[in-house]
């Protein structure tokens, strides 16, 4: 794939995958209708497009993530790339956990925002603010950013494994053994393991040295719509094994599966150039669960059992984000381009 297909590639399905993590954190039925909400005609979308369709996001960025990594690795390449992920994870990491922190801190001291949060008191002493920094115990969505940070310290590793196809097998079907006895003994979760090291080899068998100013031709690619297609369909059988067998190896393997059919069903599409709140997926991720809490929260205050307005919610949430973020980002970009720099880690 030419580099600037595949750089507009990516910046599609992050952008859909971070759609994807919205919806999955805006699900309202339940808050709106109470019991009986998975019935209704709102808890049924939100049920699809929430809780299964959506669950391919997370395992999507990871495998997004690791494409980026090994598309040009190299052992020389290795410092280089991990000094750029000081910048593009930890220090945005750290910033976010603190201003996450900050904001429990005074919203759980405010007895109007305390209603909303639904937290008690947050504590100001060191040991809470390490944890928070360090350990995003405030930013609970920052874990996969911290699962990012290990893979990437362990690239080297999972290099030598996919380097080997006997060693890559072995290591699959023991990460697929851990998952189905869901035995996860470190801090690295093993379905990340999983995500990473299969789109890590992936890469290294298609990957071709990118030549800066390709220029390609739009156009549909039947062959990639069709193998996505067969993915989608793989990924719907995974998902009913899965609900069959009570067994998280299948909904693994379905999500790893969806997200990679995803990826070469866009790559099918004659797809128009990404507009520019489309790169800021980064920002989306980090900011949009407050706002989503608040909006779904204060409109429930004033529409409670109102179906149809949970409904509509729903569904516009990710859009409206979208269009908060992108204002943001445009103020951060021209008037504190620094801070902006430091918390999209200079995306």
């Amino acid at each position: 794939m030419k580099e600037a297909r595949f750089r507009d590639n990516v910046t599609w399905m992050s952008f859909l995958l971070t759609l994807l993590v919205i919806w999955t954190h805006s699900l309202n039925a339940e808050l709106f209708l109470g019991a009986g909400a998975a019935e209704s005609l709102a808890g049924r979308v939100e049920t699809v497009l929430g809780e299964r369709i959506g669950q391919i996001a997370v395992p999507g960025f990871f495998m997004l993530s690791s494409m980026l990594f090994y598309r040009t690795y190299t052992r020389r390449s290795l410092e280089r790339k991990l000094i750029r992920r000081v910048h593009s994870l930890l220090i945005p990491y750290l910033l976010w956990n603190f201003i996450y922190y900050l904001g429990y801190l005074i919203a759980t001291h405010l007895p109007v925002l305390r209603e909303i949060t639904g937290k008690d008191p947050v504590p100001a002493d060191p040991r809470t603010i390490l944890e928070a920094v360090f350990l995003y115990k405030y930013n609970p969505l920052f874990w996969f950013v911290f699962q990012l940070m290990i893979l990437s310290l362990l690239a080297p590793v999972f290099w030598e494994i996919v380097r080997r196809p006997l060693l890559f097998r072995i290591s699959v079907l023991a990460l697929c053994l851990v998952i189905f006895f869901r035995f996860d003994p470190t801090p690295l979760n093993s379905d990340a393991c999983l995500y990473w090291l299969v789109s890590a080899r992936l890469t290294k068998l298609f990957r071709r040295k990118p030549r800066p100013g390709e220029h390609y031709v739009r156009h549909f690619d039947p062959e990639y719509a069709i193998v996505g297609l067969i993915l989608f369909l793989a990924a719907a059988g995974l998902f009913l094994l899965g609900r069959k067998t009570a067994n998280d190896l299948p909904v693994v393997l379905c999500r790893m599966t969806g997200a990679l059919g995803l990826w070469l069903f866009l790559r099918a599409l004659p797809l128009p150039s990404p507009v520019p709140v489309m790169y800021d997926t980064f920002l989306i991720y980090a900011v949009h669960f407050p706002p989503v809490r608040l909006i779904n929260k204060t409109a429930e205050i004033a529409l409670h059992g109102n179906g149809t307005a949970a409904l509509i919610i729903f569904l516009l949430l990710p859009w409206l984000i979208v269009m908060l973020t992108g204002w943001f980002s445009y103020l951060g970009r021209n008037y504190t381009p620094l801070l902006h720099d430091l918390l999209t880690g200079r995306r």
